[in-house]
């Protein structure tokens, strides 16, 4: 017997074929698809090349923080700022043996910094600190900075300046009125995520 897969069709399967299957549109088919294949893949290359130079833009902008946070005026405020705590010996060997918690850290600050005026040196450069975080904070936050290089770089120090500083800042919004001074640092200090930090060991 012969297979019936091997025998030819039939005309009226033939011309269901024909129906489905007309060669005088392949061409015009076939150009139509390749010119949609070439749009798609140019469209894909362009959001591609886009999203590589925004995030070659963002990590410019990490990078110009780096390098500000070494330079004038930041320099000479970070300066200021440890020329105050080398002024305070007594307090500072108080701060290291004492486990304070933030509310008792302000009120020992209250008593022997901000009762005698003693942080008047250092208002201009704890606004200048304020100043650049929250430059920092707002660039990160709105995704315009890599943030991979702003943890990596500041969160640390973001960290210990919220702490060192925020009874510093508070006193600053009693005294100007401004309730911002600040509060970008603290924000960034609360999302930002140290090198390490939770992170899988092995």
């Amino acid at each position: 017997m012969s297979n019936p897969a091997d025998e030819a069709p039939t005309p009226a399967r033939r011309s269901r074929i024909r129906r489905f299957f007309k060669p005088e549109m392949d061409i015009d088919t076939l150009a139509h698809l390749f010119t949609l294949v070439v749009a798609v893949a140019g469209m894909a290359k362009f959001f591609y090349d886009q999203d590589q130079a925004e995030k070659a833009e963002n990590r410019a902008r990490a990078i110009t923080y780096i390098n500000a946070y070494t330079e004038e005026p930041l320099l000479g405020a970070r300066q200021a700022l440890y020329d105050f705590w080398a002024s305070q010996p007594d307090l500072v060997a108080m701060i290291r043996s004492q486990q304070l918690t933030p509310r008792n850290y302000a009120a020992m600050l209250q008593a022997s910094v901000f009762r005698t005026g003693a942080e008047a040196p250092v208002r201009e450069p704890l606004l200048v600190l304020d100043s650049f975080y929250s430059q920092v904070s707002f660039c990160e936050s709105g995704g315009l900075c890599d943030t991979g290089i702003i943890d990596s770089y500041f969160c640390e120090h973001a960290r210990r300046d919220a702490q060192a500083y925020a009874p510093f800042f508070a006193h600053l919004r009693n005294q100007s009125g401004d309730t911002r001074i600040g509060r970008e640092l603290e924000a960034l200090a609360d999302r930002c995520t140290p090198p390490g930090e939770g992170q899988p060991t092995g």
